[in-house]
């Protein structure tokens, strides 16, 4: 079991079909490769996280309302504490992806795992806009590699992206299934609640219907 995905000129999302994923695996000239363009990239990863996130922007405006500067101008959005943590932190998990290419299982899934887990929990976000992330970047790295983003180059890092959306909705489709049964906990809990009450309320009907019986047999008898 694992994922089944498809390269075209825009990229397929895998359909996954259980909570465990194939890890990519690359030779040794494909890890050369990733870690060579990956350091061009890195010497301008705080205008290429702010780039991503405008560019999902452009693509998926309503990815947009799920952060507290929906009316504000470009400029100022870039500027916004909130923007700046949410795009720093996210190329950082593609830092942290090209530095352990050889530890991913131990070091890194967790971390994404986790990241997937709190984007469950904002309201009304739904797991196909992880999508848009691969094209984000798939854009990006066309824009700041040019010519150096060939079809081999594009292949590999391609992997990468996949790699790094399919193990965040691992952590979503897990954090979501947790919020389930939380929430069918509670209602577990509150009918049993409701019942208990209910009890105990015929319990203390019982005690008040026999005691006015009690008094009525006492003032027939009187």
């Amino acid at each position: 079991m694992g994922a089944s995905c498809s390269m075209k000129e825009r990229i397929e999302p895998c359909v996954v079909d259980s909570d465990w994923l194939d890890i990519p695996e690359f030779n040794g000239p494909e890890k050369q490769l990733i870690r060579t363009t990956w350091n061009k990239l890195e010497v301008k990863s705080d205008q290429l996280s702010v780039e991503i996130f405008l560019r999902i922007f452009e693509l998926r405006p309503e990815v947009k309302t799920f952060f507290p500067f929906d009316d504000l101008t470009k400029e100022e959005m870039t500027k916004h504490p909130h923007f700046k943590s949410h795009s720093i932190r996210f190329i950082h998990a593609v830092a942290m992806t090209v530095h352990h290419l050889d530890a991913w299982e131990v070091i890194h899934i967790p971390n994404l795992n986790k990241l997937g887990q709190h984007h469950s929990k904002i309201p009304g976000f739904t797991h196909d806009l992880f999508e848009v992330f691969i094209t984000a970047m798939d854009d990006m790295w066309q824009r700041y590699l040019g010519k150096g983003y060939d079809a081999t180059t594009r292949t590999v890092w391609i992997k990468i992206f996949r790699f790094i959306i399919d193990q965040v909705e691992i952590g979503y489709h897990e954090g979501m299934e947790n919020l389930t049964e939380k929430h069918r906990d509670n209602s577990t809990n509150k009918v049993q609640d409701t019942t208990t009450e209910v009890s105990d309320q015929n319990k203390v009907n019982g005690v008040i219907s026999n005691e006015n019986t009690s008094v009525s047999l006492d003032q027939m008898t009187s």
